[in-house]
């Protein structure tokens, strides 16, 4: 039995799969491809202005391996932000999709932000996914004239902190790039919303993984940390690593047990914390390090079956 989530992640998956404002033909947004964004934005208005990963070479990532990263046409995404004026309620939070919209070129980035304030100026929040080198490529002072401009928050996946596991995954930064990039976010005002990968490193280097993390994490102090539990997708490079036992996966407490090796090592001053993803075998949610001792508490009663976990029927991306 899927669970819905699963199930409404397949059906966006087909290739006759159409946005339902679409397919409707009251806003006809135009969307290529499946459109993914951070569960943060489901209530976002959804605004396409690229397509694919700048990078799109992570072994566990399935998300884009049909497409080709680009920008989209300028008159392309102009025309959507002049049909979004005529939708009703008006979403006060715009998402800039895809995966890596801050790799576009400063200007055209700065053409799409100037007509979103100029056109929706109800729109208080614009938000985006960054790779660690599309943060590296630009300058402070760009990103500080793109917040100005209404760029908000940024969505940066730091997935581990050790070296060791991000090569493995070929992530295509080490762990002090990473940390380079967000502090460069963080230096020009913009929130930074950092997710890791639980069990990425698999059995080899769960506790490193775990350990690394929390010091990278330590030191960039993002303003939100979102943990995920990893889910093997069929024919990414991941899956033929596991298929052919090179890739030796956690089981459910082992998972636990590398959750509670995050958390008791993080050092921040102030940091929302979420593991209540749908990938999650445990949901945790509050702020650290206010919440760090009821957090480990919660992982000791569910390693130590007082706690239900999670079925993985019901887990998804």
């Amino acid at each position: 039995m899927l669970s819905l989530c699963r199930y409404l992640l397949q059906i966006t998956q087909r290739k006759d799969f159409k946005p339902l404002a679409q397919t409707r033909g009251f806003f006809p947004m135009d969307y290529v491809g499946t459109i993914i964004r951070p569960p943060s934005e489901a209530h976002s208005l959804l605004l396409q202005i690229s397509l694919g990963c700048s990078h799109n070479g992570c072994t566990f990532c399935g998300a884009y391996r049909d497409k080709r990263f680009r920008a989209k046409p300028i008159e392309t995404v102009l025309g959507d932000i002049e049909k979004a004026r005529t939708l009703l309620p008006s979403p006060t939070s715009l998402f800039l999709a895809d995966g890596d919209a801050l790799a576009l070129p400063q200007m055209h980035l700065l053409k799409i932000l100037c007509a979103i304030k100029d056109k929706l100026p109800w729109v208080k929040r614009i938000n985006s996914y960054a790779s660690p080198r599309s943060l590296l490529q630009k300058t402070t002072n760009q990103l500080i004239r793109l917040r100005k401009l209404g760029l908000s928050r940024i969505y940066l996946g730091l997935e581990s902190g050790a070296d060791e596991v991000l090569c493995s995954v070929n992530k295509g930064a080490c762990a002090s790039q990473i940390i380079e990039g967000g502090k460069k976010a963080l230096d020009s005002g913009l929130y930074l919303s950092t997710s890791i990968i639980l069990g990425l490193g698999g059995k080899r280097y769960s506790k490193l993984h775990a350990q690394k993390t929390a010091e990278a994490l330590s030191i960039l102090r993002p303003q939100h940390i979102a943990a995920l539990t990893l889910m093997i997708l069929p024919e990414t490079p991941l899956a033929h690593s596991y298929a052919g036992k090179e890739f030796l996966p956690l089981s459910s407490h082992e998972i636990l047990q590398e959750l509670k090796w995050l958390v008791a090592g993080i050092d921040v001053d102030k940091a929302q914390f979420h593991a209540n993803h749908a990938s999650n075998h445990l949901h945790l949610s509050g702020k650290l390090p206010r919440d760090k001792e009821n957090f480990i508490h919660l992982i000791d009663r569910a390693c130590a079956g007082k706690l239900p976990l999670m079925p993985d029927y019901m887990r998804s991306l």
